[in-house]
């Protein structure tokens, strides 16, 4: 009896084929109503470098769809005092991604320093003021574990959740839903996970030169390129995948 075992090569390409097929079918999906209906998107971050190391599908498709994006930073990233050129970064890293620099607003506040404390209902009167001021009609930002567990990405959920039950209906709120440990650092694989786990109606997949403009923009944020940023570069599922869930109609505010 003769037993066959794959060589490390067939493997390879093995799964390699199977990424590709996987990538080709999820991009070749319509996009979903949520962004293919909204013209004017407002994206809150709570540093310069989280549009491009979380949201880049997002800003991508939007773009691709004929969206204009909007992105409210509320903090210069200024924790180890380098907040004047991490601004400048950040306007750098938005035009590398297809954003209007022009319509970025970087917010550096006393009570919204970086790694500081924030609190939600400071941010709630920042949010709601920007988003009628724009006139969007789609607004995104962290869930409530904010990807990493940080206080100030979670801080913006809850402002967030706040906002519905004073934002007009027609306003839709989405909030980026936070990967498990595993599928956060899987990379291209988080593309087979996708195929079988996300509803096409939430999902945003990355097309291969929506990669390359991510790197490109990932770039761009040179105070903030250590060694391991380098490996986010490759591992990061956030780079290849978005998936959103909205912000029921009404929820209880806790202001």
């Amino acid at each position: 009896l003769l037993i066959f075992f794959p060589s490390p090569l067939s493997i390879v390409f093995l799964l390699l084929s199977s990424i590709s097929i996987c990538w080709y079918y999820l991009i070749s999906r319509p996009i979903p109503l949520f962004l293919s209906s909204s013209s004017r998107l407002l994206l809150i971050i709570a540093h310069p470098d989280d549009e491009t190391m979380f949201f880049s599908p997002l800003i991508r498709n939007a773009l691709r769809c004929g969206s204009r994006v909007f992105v409210l930073c509320l903090s210069s990233g200024d924790f180890y005092g380098e907040g004047d050129r991490r601004r400048l970064e950040l306007f750098d890293a938005v035009d590398r991604l297809g954003i209007d620099p022009s319509d970025v607003t970087v917010i550096d506040g006393d009570n919204m320093k970086d790694g500081s404390e924030w609190s939600s209902s400071s941010l709630l009167p920042i949010i709601i003021r920007y988003v009628v001021s724009l006139d969007v009609s789609l607004v995104t930002s962290f869930d409530d574990v904010g990807v990493s567990g940080h206080s100030n990405h979670t801080a913006c959920s809850l402002a967030l959740k706040a906002a519905r039950s004073i934002l007009p209906d027609q306003v839709e709120l989405i909030r980026l839903e936070s990967p498990s440990l595993f599928r956060k650092y899987s990379g291209a694989l988080s593309l087979m996970v996708s195929l079988l786990r996300d509803s096409p109606n939430c999902t945003l997949i990355s097309s291969p030169a929506d990669i390359i403009s991510s790197w490109r923009a990932m770039a761009a944020h040179r105070s903030q390129l250590l060694w391991f940023r380098y490996l986010y570069m490759i591992t990061s599922s956030l780079l290849f995948t978005n998936t959103f869930t909205r912000v029921p109609r009404k929820v209880r505010s806790h202001f």
